[in-house]
């Protein structure tokens, strides 16, 4: 069974400045290894250094996932909607840390790791990846949200449909749209009224 899609790591862009910024880097077996400069990361011809890539599909009390547009002036994909959010694994994080602190960080989320909820791990070979993929359940309201204005410019709420039909009638307004793979995870913690199975985080 293949992994699911990546978020693009060739340029390690993302809405944080480079910096002496550590991220964690893995073994091929998931084991980490030691925290590296991103920038020697990046600068790797070819890449060699396995690195972690958190997601999260924010949920509302109603079902609808929290979409939320970058901003005209984030460094990678400006202007465009996204359906989740993500970063990279950082120095001292675990992953669900990792997850915790990007929502805090860009939404203004009170999250923990102990609020966001493990939907899949999954490694990538072709881009050295491994990825951990989460719902976080949000019963809040979007003024209740701070956004990171470098990085978030607006936010929408919107159905699983509603984003499927907004990518296939304008794909080039939407970058990192959920992976199909994730969608059934998904309509079940809908239809389950947001209580994870198995007891799982």
């Amino acid at each position: 069974m293949n992994p699911p899609p990546m978020p693009s790591n060739s340029d390690f862009d993302d809405d944080q400045p480079v910096k002496q910024e550590m991220l964690l880097v893995y073994d091929a077996d998931g084991y980490m290894l030691k925290a590296m400069p991103r920038a020697e990361i990046r600068a790797e011809s070819p890449r060699t250094s396995w690195v972690g890539v958190v997601t999260a599909c924010i949920i509302g009390s109603d079902g609808r996932i929290l979409c939320t547009r970058r901003a005209a002036q984030a460094p990678s994909n400006p202007g465009k909607w996204q359906a989740s959010v993500a970063n990279y694994v950082r120095g001292g994080h675990t992953f669900a840390e990792a997850i915790s602190a990007e929502l805090r960080d860009i939404l203004g989320l009170p999250a923990d790791s102990g609020k966001v909820h493990l939907v899949e791990r999954a490694n990538d070979p072709k881009t050295l990846t491994h990825a951990g993929f989460y719902i976080f359940p949000f019963a809040g309201k979007s003024e209740d949200l701070k956004l990171f204005e470098p990085a978030v410019a607006e936010v929408r709420w919107m159905t699983l449909d509603e984003i499927r039909d907004a990518v296939q009638s304008d794909s080039g307004s939407w970058t990192g749209p959920l992976s199909p793979r994730h969608e059934p995870a998904i309509r079940t913690w809908i239809a389950d009224g947001g209580r994870p199975r198995n007891g799982r985080k």
